[in-house]
């Protein structure tokens, strides 16, 4: 299950002021910085039979490692997403035009994923590369992560640049990640985004298909 507050970045520098309030309260840093180069792509059939049954499947590159997921389910409120979450090291490399998605068969999605699939070919249909600075903080048995994304979206040659912060929960108390993230938003003005990087691609995938 991934639990997270999203936020849209206005301003660069307001993730700095918020790492520096985040440490000054409550919470005590668990991770040191990291910087990332990610790049992901999703994939579909080309009649979009994943999306359609509300899976999202993707193979992201992680500085040297490739991590196969699976999204579905959950729900959005606000800033906050819930969705149920699958995620599978697939090696490293470049990330491969034609995914192996027998990497899933051992889990009951993984499996409904095969049958809606059938012999269906699998292409890719949007590509996201972001820059990303993450760490974590911790406040008694409640870890959270902040990850920063600085980026694009591409659609063929549809571009959307991406700007914002995730507050993901790690371990611990929901509501604790709630507070934070009310705590964070009324102090800095932020604005809630209400849709994923992937549902953002779809948007754009859809402007194509018209």
């Amino acid at each position: 299950m991934e639990i997270e507050l999203k936020y849209r970045l206005e301003n660069e520098d307001i993730a700095k002021q918020v790492e520096e309030v985040t440490l000054n309260s409550d919470y005590t840093v668990e991770s040191s910085d990291q910087q990332l180069d990610m790049k992901a792509v999703y994939f579909d059939t080309e009649d979009g039979l994943l999306q359609k049954n509300l899976i999202a499947f993707r193979i992201r590159k992680e500085g040297t490692r490739n991590i196969a997921t699976l999204k579905w389910g959950g729900k959005q409120e606000g800033s906050l997403h819930v969705r149920e979450e699958l995620n599978i090291s697939v090696g490293s490399g470049e990330i491969p035009v034609s995914p192996d998605i027998d990497v899933f068969s051992q889990s009951e999605i993984g499996e409904k994923m095969i049958q809606i699939i059938g012999h269906k070919k699998l292409i890719p249909i949007m590509n996201i590369d972001i820059k990303r600075h993450q760490w974590q903080a911790e406040d008694e048995n409640t870890v959270v992560e902040f990850c920063f994304d600085d980026g694009e979206i591409k659609v063929g040659s549809q571009i959307e640049k991406i700007r914002e912060m995730e507050i993901e929960l790690i371990t611990g108390d929901e509501n604790k990640l709630l507070i934070l993230g009310d705590r964070l938003s009324e102090k800095y003005g932020l604005q809630p985004e209400k849709r994923s990087k992937y549902e953002r691609g779809l948007a754009l995938l859809n402007k194509i298909n018209k």
